[in-house]
C-alpha cells in the first residue's frame, strides 16, 4: 500500500514526476519522498547519482525514485519532541 508521506492519504494511482497528493496536493516524486533519501548519505541519497539535487521537496525526473512508506510529519514530529526533551528534561 503506498501513502503519502506528508498527510497518509492512501495512494492507489503510480507516480509519475507531476503527481500530487489527491488530499494534500504536495509533489510525491521529490527527494524528501523517497525511500533513498538520507541527509547522512553522499547528495542525500543512498542510491548512485551523478549530482547533489538543490530543492528535495520539488519534483524531479530521478530514475531510481522509489516513495517512501514512511510518514514525513511523524518523523518531524518525533526529532522536535526529542529536541525539546534535551532541553527541558
Amino acid at each position: 500500500m503506498k501513502i503519502c508521506p506528508y498527510c497518509a492519504t492512501e495512494l492507489t494511482e503510480e507516480i509519475y514526476r507531476d503527481t500530487v497528493c489527491p488530499n494534500c496536493k504536495k509533489p510525491l516524486h521529490t527527494c524528501i519522498c523517497c525511500l533513498f533519501y538520507d541527509v547522512n548519505a553522499h547528495w542525500h541519497c543512498r542510491e548512485d547519482v551523478d549530482e547533489l539535487v538543490k530543492y528535495v521537496d520539488e519534483e524531479n525526473f530521478c530514475e531510481q525514485f522509489k516513495l517512501t512508506n514512511k510518514s514525513l510529519t511523524q518523523d518531524k514530529n518525533k526529532k522536535d519532541i526529542k529536541a525539546f526533551e534535551s532541553l527541558f528534561g
